[in-house]
């Protein structure tokens, strides 16, 4: 696993860098975003029980970001992941807790043409959990903030010169010492 982050990070900094060098040689373009998700979070209770339940909520974010070029750019955002709700069992019957949860984001992005007007896109870089317990059993620590890595996939549909929509999956790998959290949902972006 340590691997594996080392070599995350070294990827996300070697993007960064392309990102930097091609900045260079185009005027980078602005942009800003907004979107509707659904979220599905996995909580691990203090007991060890684990649970993953849907929100039934709806999620949304909104963000910003410079393309450097048509292949690599940055994007900073702020996430409402919504509320949260664990039932489970202790030894002493039925329990349940329930949280809302929050992210502040900043990744390096990519993207590649698949034709037309269609490109896929993909993100990693590291967000900025926050939840807040709500209603929780005696000696749960479900809330609390934490630094985690953030990552994505998704599919944009370019409307117009300015305009574009898209299909994004983003995972947050840790929101709290014992949230994780996805978002699928659809944005739309306008370009400067």
């Amino acid at each position: 696993m340590k691997k594996f982050k080392q070599t995350f990070t070294f990827g996300i900094a070697a993007g960064f860098l392309l990102a930097g060098a091609s900045a260079q040689a185009a005027a980078p373009t602005p942009y800003v975003g907004a979107g509707i998700s659904q979220s599905n979070f996995k909580v691990r209770n203090i007991g060890g029980d684990i649970g993953a339940h849907d929100n039934s909520d709806p999620a949304t974010n909104v963000y910003g970001g410079l393309k450097f070029n048509n292949n690599f750019g940055v994007e900073a955002g702020y996430a409402y992941l919504n509320h949260l709700r664990d039932d489970f069992q202790t030894r002493s019957g039925n329990a349940s807790q329930s949280a809302h949860a929050q992210a502040i984001y900043a990744v390096g992005t990519a993207s590649v043409p698949l034709g037309g007007r269609f490109e896929a896109t993909a993100n990693a870089g590291v967000a900025q959990g926050h939840v807040t317990k709500m209603s929780l059993p005696d000696g749960e620590q479900l809330g609390g903030d934490k630094l985690g890595m953030t990552g994505g996939v998704g599919v944009r549909y370019n409307i117009a010169q300015h305009y574009s929509a898209g299909i994004d999956y983003q995972h947050f790998a840790k929101l709290s010492d014992h949230v994780k959290a996805n978002m699928v949902g659809a944005d739309f972006r306008y370009s400067f």
